[in-house]
């Protein structure tokens, strides 16, 4: 089993071709926007959540075609 990180297109391509297993894809924009939102909330004296999750997704043959 091969797994990899950020489901780039050389990885959705070993997917497709059976080679790699799963890839977990990223998104960096809405990291950024949730660490910068998170901060600007803590800065304003708002509580804000230990954790933040942006959505990471496991890209394996069942869905790699939406991540082409």
């Amino acid at each position: 089993m091969v797994v990899g990180n950020d489901a780039n297109p050389d990885a959705t391509k070993s997917i497709l071709a059976g080679e790699m297993t799963a890839s977990v894809a990223q998104a960096p924009k809405k990291m950024a926007a949730l660490g910068i939102q998170t901060l600007v909330d803590m800065k304003a004296g708002k509580k804000v959540e230990m954790l933040v999750d942006p959505g990471a997704v496991l890209v394996t043959k069942e869905n790699v075609a939406q991540y082409k």
